[in-house]
């Protein structure tokens, strides 16, 4: 009976992994399981962390099994920055002096969870090396592993700067940036920083090896657009290599869960691993001399169409041509149109001034809803739903407005004089547009062509038709530009009072236009019966400008989900010996227990308010951080050796040295530059420090200056009474303390 359940047991223990393997939807090789497996345990992987080195470790010792060319880059030998993290380049030489860059960061957003933290970009990272070392490659590629390039701000990138500082070639090269999260992704190609943009080559050769290889993905036309037009907020990951004249694309893998819509159409690492065997296999010999910046790409299914800069201009060239040769084929509506433009041109200036006065009065009102609600960030959470209150509102305003100027006669012009009018304000957004970007043309000339032919046809249903095509083609695009989260573009389209409304206004009043030419055409012989449809339209405008107005100002909730966000700073201040804590939320915070910080010996913090920050004075007991100095002269100099210890693991940790007079330093472990003139400087240390930590300088003896250390850590150090059920916490501890010298 024992030899039995032994076998039993044996049997099942061989037959468990085979069986975890098939289930997986990542290749299913040993070398792919035990790397998702160990990526997948050194979590997380912040900069300077444990895990990080154990992972670099066995990055290292997986490609030396292999006689990988390695080579690591420390990041502690430069000037303006510092961190204890590295970088990994693992080289593979190909018979041309063409050098292709896989970039795949090591670390993680200092939020991602786990199963997001980019174990799968690292394993298809050492997928690639294992193959690579096997192939004759064409050109030489090189795989970097790289360190520090996560942290508090999307501008961090640490890694990044380290090796273009290092980077020195003569030959071509480009670099593709990886972001694989997670196991299930949908592919997303990017190709633009802010304000520039990859080469057209670059861009289409990618484009088309990915469909070549059934791979699917997915690209925006509209965000390459902001992004190229530098509207985005912050700077993207391929930023710094386009600066520095290095064509660089970047392949973001979008998590999908499995339940999800486009989990049929997801991506795996075994088909890119295929795609990048073969793109490689296939890269350009000859790489082009010269960028076309000037492009668009469009992504329709499984075809793609990039139309270069000189394509793009003879399509607008024919455009415009086949538009003005109209009057050679329909000379009296021409001239008819002409003249009644001629006769009441002088109406245009009017109509443009009030639509611009009109928007100018609902960015005042979206600015007081803003105010109302104590909340500046209202346009970053609902754009489409302020966008439509402040069109309902101007367009409200302007319906009136039309019934008000009837002594102007605006009422009684001819309908060519809205189809000329509307026209030519669609010919002018044309040329507004194109100041900001060529590409932007093409959209103009779409919406221009619509409007064209809305005035050519005779039939009212087609007119309205292709009104309604019109109106939706926009919608569309704003849409599109409010999903991207360009917030530069989101705000300039909301909140801009003279810019903004200035382009919306040219945009808009071309519809106005020809909806009262609509008007004119769907008229009733019954005067009484126009009326009423006419005082329906202002009544449904005006209708949902209030029940708009009135839903955002006191039914709106600012904190959509059943955990409200809550902000918890911390402050112990050494130097004034203050200890406070700060609350903040974008509603109300009304009443909750915080509890009692244990760094800070008092009562039970309790809060009760109905603002939505306030502020609590504690009893300062003592410094948070233990700090130590100690000193050694020789030869008119002094060197200071600082020793800092913290209770728990600090974040970020900057020191500075000030005197009054200019300051001249000798020797330092770490980079040094001025924080604000040659008074103050700044030891640059880096993120996650050692604790205990301790650095030494060396200055003039005569030196008497003050060093000023301020530690930051962003995670609870301690358990606290606030119920997580009810509140998504968000915690910075800012310690400050000053030691003088001499």
């Amino acid at each position: 009976m024992l030899i039995k359940r032994i076998v039993f047991i044996t049997v099942l223990s061989l037959l468990l992994p085979l069986t975890i393997l098939v289930a997986l939807p990542f290749p299913s090789s040993y070398h792919t399981l035990e790397d998702m497996h160990t990526f997948y345990k050194y979590y997380p992987r912040f900069e300077n962390s444990e895990n990080e080195k154990r992972t670099f470790e066995y990055i290292i010792n997986e490609l030396d099994k292999k006689d990988v060319d390695v080579r690591r880059i420390d990041l502690s030998g430069f000037e303006n920055f510092h961190s204890f993290s590295s970088i990994v380049e693992a080289r593979f030489e190909g018979t041309s002096n063409n050098d292709l860059y896989f970039i795949f960061p090591v670390n993680h957003p200092m939020d991602a969870a786990q199963e997001e933290s980019g174990a799968a970009g690292l394993t298809l990272a050492l997928q690639l090396c294992r193959s690579f070392s096997e192939m004759s490659l064409p050109q030489n590629v090189n795989v970097l592993f790289m360190g520090a390039e996560y942290g508090r701000s999307e501008e961090y990138k640490l890694g990044t700067r380290a090796f273009l500082e290092e980077y020195h070639s003569e030959s071509p090269s480009q670099v593709v940036y990886f972001t694989i999260p997670k196991t299930n992704f949908m592919l997303d190609l990017r190709a633009a920083g802010s304000g520039i943009v990859a080469p057209a080559w670059l861009v289409e050769y990618t484009s088309n090896s990915l469909l070549k290889n059934k791979v699917a993905f997915q690209f925006s036309t509209i965000r390459f657009n902001l992004y190229q037009m530098g509207l985005n907020e912050t700077t993207t990951r391929i930023d710094p290599f386009l600066e520095a004249d290095l064509p660089a694309l970047h392949l973001f893998g979008e998590p999908i869960s499995e339940d999800s819509a486009a989990a049929d159409e997801h991506s795996t690492i075994d088909e890119l691993h295929s795609f990048l065997i073969n793109y490689v296999q296939s890269y350009p010999e000859q790489i082009p001399d010269q960028w076309d910046r000037h492009y668009i790409l469009y992504k329709l299914g499984t075809f793609t169409l990039l139309i270069p800069e000189f394509s793009y201009i003879i399509i607008i060239l024919v455009l415009f041509a086949a538009v003005l040769l109209y009057p050679f084929f329909r000379r009296k509506r021409f001239y008819r149109y002409l003249g009644s433009m001629g006769r009441n041109s002088w109406v245009l200036p009017i109509i443009l001034a009030l639509m611009f006065f009109y928007l100018f009065l609902a960015t005042l009102v979206l600015e007081g809803i803003a105010l109302y609600r104590q909340y500046s960030l209202l346009w970053q959470q609902q754009p489409f739903l302020l966008l439509l209150l402040k069109i309902s509102i101007a367009g409200f305003l302007f319906a009136l407005s039309h019934r008000i100027t009837t002594p102007f006669h605006f009422t009684r012009l001819r309908g060519s004089f809205y189809s000329a009018a509307g026209l030519f304000f669609l010919l002018v957004n044309v040329l507004i547009l194109t100041t900001y970007n060529l590409s932007l043309t093409l959209y103009g000339s779409a919406i221009f062509l619509l409007g064209f032919l809305f005035t050519v046809v005779r039939r009212r249903l087609t007119k309205l038709i292709y009104l309604i095509l019109s109106i939706v083609f926009i919608i569309g695009i704003l849409l599109t530009i409010f999903q991207t989260g360009a917030s530069r573009a989101i705000y300039l389209i909301l909140l801009s009072r003279i810019q903004g409304n200035l382009l919306i206004a040219f945009h808009i009043l071309p519809y106005m236009l020809f909806i009262l030419r609509l008007r004119v055409l769907y008229h009733h012989p019954n005067q009484s019966y126009t009326r009423r449809i006419t005082l329906a339209f202002d009544f449904l405008f005006g209708t949902l400008s209030i029940a708009l107005l009135v839903y955002l100002l006191f039914f709106y909730s600012l904190s959509p989900g059943s955990r409200r966000p809550l902000e918890v700073y911390e402050r112990i201040d050494a130097i004034r010996s203050r200890h406070t804590l700060n609350f903040e939320s974008s509603e109300p915070l009304g009443s909750f227990t915080y509890g009692s910080s244990q760094l800070a010996n008092g009562k039970t913090v309790e809060v009760e308010s109905d603002k939505r920050e306030t502020r609590k004075e504690l009893s300062f007991q003592a410094p948070l951080l233990d700090i130590s100095i100690d000193s050694q002269d020789f030869l008119g100099r002094t060197t200071y050796q600082l020793k800092i210890k913290a209770p728990f693991p600090i974040e970020d940790l900057q020191v500075t040295l000030s005197s009054e007079a200019s300051i001249t330093l000798y020797d330092s472990d770490f980079p040094v530059s001025p924080l604000r003139d040659p008074n103050t400087l700044q030891f640059h240390i880096g993120r996650f420090p050692s604790n205990p930590f301790s650095f030494t300088f060396t200055v003039p003896e005569e030196l008497k200056g003050v060093l000023k250390i301020a530690a930051d850590v962003y995670s609870l150090p301690y358990p606290t009474q606030l119920d997580r059920s009810r509140f998504d916490i968000e915690y910075h501890l800012n310690a400050i303390q000053s030691i003088p010298l001499n």
